[in-house]
Order: C-alpha cells, then structure tokens, then sequence
C-alpha cells in the first residue's frame, strides 16, 4: 500500500510538530494536536496501562467535552474487558488495528463494555496502536468514529506515527525524571547532602543518583546485590513500605537510619501516586570530630588540622583557630601527607571523610 504525497507531507509536519519541544508540559498538546492532524475522528484518546492490562487512572483526550468523569471512571473499570485487551496484553501485539478485526460492529455492540461505556459516548468503531513506553508501562493511542470505519490507509499513518510518540512520551518521562533529581533537589545535591533512588509500582530502578549510589556502596557494601546494581534489602525494604501503605494509605513516608562509624544515612520513602514511584531520599548525617582521625594513626594536634582541612578552611584559618602560624600548619600537613601514604590536600581530605 502506498500513502499520497499529502499523507506524506502531513506525517512528516506531524513529527516536526511533536519533536518541536522537549518540555513535558506541552507533550498532551502536541500528542493530541498531531495525531489529530493525521487522522479524523471524533474522538482522540491517550490511555496508560500497566503490564497486566489494568488502567492507572492516567488519560488523555480530546474534545475536553467528550468524555464526563463519570463516563470515563466507568471505562477505567471496564478497560479488561475491551476486545483489544487480549491482543494488547496477551498477544504482544504492537500494530495498529481496528474493531473490525477482532469483531463485526454488531457483535461489538453486543459486548458489555459497548452498553456500558462506548454507546453512552456513541462510538461504533476504533482504531488503536499499544505503545510499549516502559518495560512495565503501555500506552495505547487510539481514535473513534461514529458508524465510519477505519481505512488502510489511516491504519498505516497510525503505525508510521506510533514510534515518533513512543519516543516522545519516553523521553518527556525521562526529563521529568531528571527535572526531579536537579531542579526540585537542587540545592540538596549541590552540596551533596542527598542522593535519591526511585522505583516503580513493581520496585523496579528508576532512578539512581551518582551520591545515591556512593552512599549505597558506603552503608550496603557487603550486602547482596540485584542485577540492576540495588542492595537486595534496600528493594526488599522499600517493597515492604509499600505493602504497609497499602493497607494503610494514611501513611504518608517511611523512615529508616543506618549507622556506620561516626556517621547515620536516613532513608525515607515519599510515594508519587500519579507516577506510581516510589522515592527514596538518602540523606547522611555526620558526627565529625578530630578524635575520629586518631585511627589514621595522626597525633592529636595533626588530627586537629586535618579536621579543619576536611572542613574546608584553609591553612590561615587553622592557624587561626588553633593560634599557631600558618607555616607550623604547613609543616603538619607535610608530616600528614607521609602518614597517610598521599601526596595533596585533597587526597588527604577525601581519606579524613571517609572516618565520619
């Protein structure tokens, strides 16, 4: 089958227009505003699925108008029983396809989810492409008509069109992500208090941030590890959360505190219902003190020093602090930086930290 050079010009506009912004905000728009421009319909809807076919509540679609919120938490509940719902989650299927192909129009209208949701919005036909966004999450595009059925042509813009918005969607979701790590923690992980693991609805990684994974060596180290590189009872603990909040759903976060050394890691759990994610927020808390650098085998008052250089100061405010002169805190951290086996002040400070 071959498409017109018009169908061409106005899938190729369609793929500009989506592409044209990367800001997650926008990405309804432009889903909807483009699948509209390809093919006609009187209804245009974006639905959001979990692997086993069940509806998250999440939607778009277009006119606002068409659809009550009453209408659509009837569909929400009867999405399974759609006769796309096989093909989708059982079959894998991927390709566009139509009512027509799984059921004659009248054998469509005899099904429950017509009398209950499709002929109270007058729709006799769909055409619908499942889109595999995540390993666990599906998005199905769909259009509906009144009496008009779908035509080859429309069916094969549908499923030239249907990677371009995988990938949009895709990668809205993943800016979101990063806009949550950078922008709304900004300024926890600029002065790297905080790291952050996310998961989804089945615990799978989401997210791991690079001084998320570092205080995950440091407080899970020996511990067993998933394939995805998470410690087994951090996911385990996580899951369990999970489970309590849902027997509970008054309970808003979790806690939990590791000790090691001198120093706690607090690990709290806050749910994003709308994502269906779970965050972890991993925040360590140190108890610093010139003693703890007794175990480097330091004197006290080369402990002393190297505290304060772990604390950022430099030698003229140690000599400062401890009132002696800037070159007898040079000639300490001479004798500091033999002991320690290194050679500059930042291997020296890096060692010191690692003690709180």
């Amino acid at each position: 089958m071959r498409l017109r050079h018009s169908d061409w010009k106005r899938l190729l506009k369609a793929i500009a227009v989506l592409n044209s912004d990367s800001d997650p905000s926008t990405l309804v728009g432009r889903a909807i505003k483009t699948a509209n421009s390809l093919v006609q319909s009187e209804i245009t809807a974006f639905d959001f699925f979990d692997d086993q076919g069940v509806h998250t509540g999440d939607f778009w679609y277009d006119p606002p108008n068409a659809i009550s919120a009453a209408e659509y938490e009837i569909f929400v509940n009867v999405a399974h029983e759609h006769p796309f719902s096989p093909e989708v989650f059982g079959n894998k299927r991927r390709d566009a396809m139509t009512t027509s192909d799984v059921l004659t129009t009248p054998n469509f209208h005899r099904t429950a989810i017509y009398n209950e949701f499709f002929r109270l919005v007058g729709v006799d036909h769909q055409l619908l492409v499942a889109l595999q966004i995540a390993d666990d999450q599906i998005v199905t595009y769909n259009f509906s008509r009144v009496r008009r059925d779908f035509t080859n042509e429309e069916r094969l813009i549908a499923n030239l069109f249907a990677p371009h918005l995988n990938n949009a969607i895709r990668n809205a979701h993943m800016v979101e992500r990063l806009q949550a790590a950078t922008n709304n923690l900004n300024t926890a992980l600029a002065d790297k208090s905080v790291g952050i693991v996310s998961f989804d609805h089945s615990t799978k990684l989401r997210y791991l941030s690079d001084f998320g994974s570092n205080l995950l060596d440091r407080y899970y180290g020996k511990d067993e590890l998933r394939d995805d590189g998470v410690p087994k009872r951090l996911a385990d603990w996580v899951a369990n959360c999970d489970a309590q909040r849902k027997a509970d759903p008054m309970i808003s976060e979790f806690k939990l505190k590791l000790e090691k050394n001198s120093a706690t890691l607090c690990l709290t759990v806050i749910f994003d219902d709308a994502k269906q994610e779970k965050i972890v927020l991993l925040e360590e808390h140190r108890r610093a003190s010139p003693v703890v650098l007794y175990s480097l085998g330091l004197t006290q008052r080369q402990s002393e020093i190297l505290y304060w250089v772990s604390l950022g100061k430099t030698n003229k405010d140690i000599a400062l602090l401890l009132a002696i002169s800037p070159r007898t805190v040079h000639k300490h951290l001479e004798n500091i930086y033999v002991k320690l086996g290194v050679e500059t002040r930042t291997a020296a400070m890096s060692l010191a930290v690692e003690q709180y």
